[in-house]
């Protein structure tokens, strides 16, 4: 059995995004395909008790008939400062705010242009903390298939020999399992209960990971 997931990359995504990736045997960023703007692929919120503060990387150019590898920042070394600021106000009061502080500075001492490796660096920082130990790919290394929605998902699949596809909560009205099923792949998708969180701090659910490390939780 081989499980793989499949994903644009966000920044700093929410917990069920790293415990789909924990589940996977690979989990591949999907970086060929258009950008979107107003997603979380640079756009996200950091929580506390307290407060909450809503981000948007800047971009350059950014163009919806791009492909999420061809997109730039704008003016990262001056944003970094300006989002460690935020992270600071934010969750400064949090039990275990220097771990997540920790995470945010990993990344922002790359010096690149690069949305998508800023992105890849996110998920792998996290991934390092957390003990997962899945392969991370990139899509557009591991297949050159020119086809769209579910069966560029397909085209994946059957590139890496998978037997099972995960895939978060929002693919459900995408993907057909009937279709995957006659393509040899068993379609999952990850549900918020296998995430167990305190009452009190339910508010993090779908905040930035960032959060979630400031407040202990682990997925």
């Amino acid at each position: 059995m081989k499980r793989i997931s499949i994903n644009q990359p966000y920044f700093f995504p929410y917990m069920l995004y790293f415990r789909m990736i924990r589940e996977s045997d690979i989990f591949v960023i999907l970086d060929n395909v258009n950008f979107q703007k107003k997603g979380f692929i640079n756009r996200n919120l950091i929580k506390s008790y307290k407060s909450e503060q809503a981000f948007t990387v800047p971009l350059s150019k950014a163009s919806q008939n791009k492909k999420i590898y061809e997109i730039s920042t704008f003016n990262w070394p001056e944003f970094r400062s300006d989002l460690r600021n935020k992270i600071c106000q934010t969750l400064k009061l949090s039990p275990n705010f220097d771990e997540a502080l920790y995470l945010f500075d990993q990344v922002a001492v790359l010096n690149t242009t690069s949305l998508l490796e800023l992105n890849k660096a996110t998920l792998e920082v996290v991934c390092a903390k957390f003990e997962i130990n899945s392969d991370i790919v990139l899509a557009s290394e591991v297949s050159n298939t020119s086809s769209k929605g579910q069966q560029l998902i397909l085209d994946i699949c059957e590139e890496l020999s998978a037997t099972e596809y995960i895939n978060l909560p929002g693919g459900k009205n995408l993907y057909s399992k009937d279709k995957f099923w006659r393509h040899g792949v068993e379609l999952k998708f990850m549900n918020q209960s296998c995430l167990k969180l305190p009452v009190e701090l339910e508010f993090l659910r779908f905040s930035s990971i960032l959060s979630a490390v400031a407040y202990g939780l682990k997925v």
